[in-house]
């Protein structure tokens, strides 16, 4: 059930079903936590390169702002620049001790200059102290992929800031993996 951004499917809501009705006193939930991580990144020929200037003898830059910015899962083949720190969004704790928090709405302050191509979404499961599992960076051969919403390739520099907002499908929607949306803006930091 823990799908590519972690709680997909009612997880959290599942298992705790299933731990109050059959889990014996003193047994635990695995995984106990889960938490759901944006970041900005740059891409280095990683398939996102196609509106730079030359695509396979093309340029398809004049055409980018007519595509729609619809999120894709993607497995690496190395890892992304990351342009800001990973940042939690959404923190379940799924073993009923620890309260959960909610966060969708972030600001991802930009820690590296670059040419900003997406903000990527991803998970990670806590199933003891010691053993946590994570889909970032995905790879070929993963169960997971990465979540990618790309945007408009935009210079950034160290100070800028991207406010982002991710918002979950609809109750009624919860098998539909790909409602899960990302609304983003950017701040720039004076130059002088």
């Amino acid at each position: 059930m823990m799908g590519n951004l972690g709680p997909e499917e009612e997880m959290a809501e599942v298992l705790h079903v299933i731990a109050r009705r059959h889990l014996r006193p003193g047994g635990r939930v695995v995984p106990r936590r889960l938490r759901t991580w944006l970041a900005a990144a740059e891409f280095a020929d990683e398939g996102w390169g196609l509106w730079g200037g030359d695509f396979y003898g093309y340029r398809l830059d004049p055409v980018q702002e007519l595509v729609a910015p619809a999120a894709q899962l993607h497995f690496f083949q190395r890892p992304p620049k990351l342009l800001t720190e990973p940042t939690v969004v959404l923190d379940q704790a799924l073993d009923g001790r620890s309260p959960s928090r909610q966060t969708l709405r972030q600001r991802l302050p930009v820690i590296a200059p670059g040419r900003l191509h997406a903000v990527l979404g991803f998970f990670t499961a806590d199933f003891t102290d010691d053993v946590t599992l994570s889909n970032f960076p995905s790879y070929p051969g993963c169960n997971w992929a990465v979540w990618v919403w790309p945007l408009r390739h935009t210079d950034v520099a160290e100070g800028d800031e991207l406010a982002v907002a991710l918002r979950r499908p609809a109750r009624r929607d919860v098998r539909a993996v790909t409602g899960w949306r990302l609304e983003c803006g950017l701040s720039r930091q004076r130059r002088s």
